[in-house]
């Protein structure tokens, strides 16, 4: 496949800027992206060994406390933080001489909070909806039948087959629904005359054909969440030691990066009025 010059230079360029927007201030900005982090990390803490549902068929189990209080944390807590941390890089790169301090993440819990609840709710409701029929197939048919899907074997079944194309398939879709839900964030807290609603349709049309182009972005960071991975792989001292190291440059260089294409994309970009997308 072949891609333009002009978005490779465009890449360049935009995350040029967001590298000068988080010198100086890596420490901040790092200590804004981890805030989301150490609330899950402590909601994690809670014990969830309560009301338990096994899996058909196998010796495992599901906590249904934990699921309801990953949901909980996620739907009121971290959504409305995502649009935190996105605001504080979109400051840093609006304002450059302003200093912005990291805990201004948390001011997503003050006046509007409702209405970010609401807009990263749909967000991860549509980027998880196509795993729940996996999910469904998994607890109730049985784990033993999805690790079936992926042994390699001349004699796997029909329903495994099917079942590995419907995992895949949910995998590319949720891949494809995270760009295009990619710049909610920015836009809830850029855009506070915009609705929920409205905020999710402009970031489906901020990446109208610039799918392709975001996927190449994130691949373009895949080296540094190597990197940020080895501490879980190897305990090692030299290898956790350079996990966490670039983990203190790799956040908040995805995040200002990502801030710097919303910059960039809605700047260049018309909003489509209410009435008109109405009739698309």
């Amino acid at each position: 496949m072949h891609f333009s010059e002009s978005d490779a230079i465009r890449r360049r360029r935009l995350k040029s800027i967001a590298k000068q927007s988080i010198q100086g201030r890596l420490w901040s900005s790092f200590g804004a992206c981890m805030i989301p982090v150490a609330i899950n990390f402590a909601a994690g803490l809670i014990p969830a060994d309560l009301y338990v549902l096994p899996i058909q068929g196998t010796d495992g189990w599901v906590s249904l406390s934990g699921i309801v209080i990953s949901l909980l944390v996620a739907l009121f807590v971290l959504g409305p933080l995502s649009v935190g941390v996105a605001g504080f890089f979109l400051e840093r790169l609006k304002n450059p001489s302003h200093p912005v301090s990291m805990l201004s993440v948390c001011d997503c819990f003050g006046a509007g909070y409702w209405r970010l609840v609401l807009g990263m709710s749909i967000s991860q409701a549509l980027m998880i909806f196509p795993t729940i029929i996996t999910t469904a197939a998994m607890l109730f048919g049985g784990w033993a039948f999805s690790m079936n899907a992926f042994s390699v074997s001349t004699s796997t079944s029909t329903p495994d087959v099917i079942f590995s194309l419907l995992v895949l398939g949910s995998l590319v879709l949720m891949l494809f629904l995270s760009i295009k839900l990619l710049f909610v964030p920015f836009l809830l807290i850029d855009a506070k005359e915009m609705t929920a609603r409205e905020a999710i349709r402009e970031s489906f049309r901020l990446s109208r054909g610039r799918v392709v182009e975001l996927i190449v972005l994130s691949l373009s960071f895949a080296l540094w969440a190597l990197l940020t991975a080895l501490p879980s792989v190897s305990s090692l001292f030299p290898f956790g030691l350079l996990g966490y190291l670039a983990a203190i440059y790799y956040y908040p260089y995805l995040n200002a990066t990502r801030a710097a294409y919303y910059v960039e994309f809605s700047s260049i970009s018309t909003p489509v009025p209410e009435e008109v997308a109405a009739h698309e």
